[in-house]
């Protein structure tokens, strides 16, 4: 009997090559799914979803995503006297970067925290500060962002988001490491700089003003000869009582002319009530020019002063 030969044409080729890829196919998809159900979890990542921070020491520039409770437009209208359409529009804080510079961590020792609120885009850290900040375990951290009328610095943001800002900062770096609450500060050196330290005592333990030194008083030559108009609305009664009892230093280049706002200022905010004040008479274009800050007023005044160590005052 003659066998016969089975014809394998060219589809029947075809045939067995797909269904050979579809069984390897297969075999792949069940090994990675064996291998995800055998292996162990992943461990879960302790990092705040809401901020990109560095856990490294030295200068770092920091977003963040939270906004403070305290940061809303409602809440710092209510604070600095102003309508709603004057906090309007709001400010995305992912779009607001600062720069900061972290000490190397200490476990027995909580951070301090200075801001610093600048008249023109900061572009760096204060390198002068840094080894006090260190000794002093003193995180610094400003936005890139400004406040400011100087025509010579554009992008100028309302006054009322730089202070959102500033809560922001401190909110979020309160969640990242260990902070001191009685080390929180804050310095201006802008347009409504005075406006701004004295609206926010219930967050800072102490503010530095440096420049801006109007008020919401009109301030009385003496004999009443004449008086510097007052500048901005008064700050809410609780917050205003909060900031008498904080240590505060006004920063300017004449406290000793007499019958000058200055010099007449400190004597007026003494009389009604901010007993811990001190005048630093200072040159701005030197001694307070970001980011090339003198050292030795700010280790050996300004910070001792703030944490409330013993200064000698005028």
């Amino acid at each position: 009997m003659t066998s016969k030969s089975r014809f394998v044409g060219p589809g029947s080729t075809v045939k067995n090559t797909l269904f050979l890829i579809i069984l390897l196919g297969i075999g792949v998809a069940l090994y990675f799914r064996l291998r995800y159900l055998l292996s162990p979890p992943a461990p879960k990542s302790t990092q705040n979803p809401n901020q990109s921070v560095s856990s490294s020491p030295g200068e770092i520039l920091m977003t963040f995503t939270k906004r403070s409770p305290l940061s809303g437009p409602r809440d710092l209208a209510r604070r600095l006297g102003l309508s709603r359409a004057d906090v309007q529009p709001d400010y995305d804080l992912s779009a607001r970067p600062f720069r900061a510079y972290v000490p190397k961590p200490d476990p027995k020792q909580p951070y301090g925290i200075f801001v610093y609120l600048n008249y023109k885009d900061s572009t760096g850290i204060p390198s002068s500060w840094m080894e006090t900040l260190d000794k002093t375990h003193t995180l610094f951290i400003t936005p890139v962002c400004h406040h400011g009328i100087d025509p010579r610095f554009s992008g100028s943001v309302p006054l009322w988001q730089t202070l959102g800002l500033a809560f922001d900062a401190v909110e979020n770096l309160k969640q990242k490491y260990a902070i001191d609450p009685q080390r929180m500060y804050l310095m201006t050196f802008n347009d409504g700089g005075m406006r701004a330290a004295l609206t926010c005592s219930d967050v800072f333990s102490g503010m530095v003003v440096c420049y801006d030194l109007n008020y919401f008083e009109p301030v009385y030559v003496p004999d009443r000869e004449g008086f510097y108009n007052a500048s901005f609305p008064e700050p809410p009664d609780k917050l205003l009582k909060m900031a008498m009892e904080k240590p505060l230093i006004l920063i300017a280049d004449d406290f000793r002319t007499r019958n000058k706002h200055p010099r007449l200022l400190v004597e007026q905010m003494r009389a009604e009530g901010f007993e811990y004040i001190l005048p630093m008479e200072l040159s701005l274009n030197t001694d307070v020019h970001y980011p090339d800050f003198a050292s030795k007023w700010f280790s050996e005044t300004a910070l001792p002063f703030l944490d409330r160590r013993q200064v000698k005052m005028p």
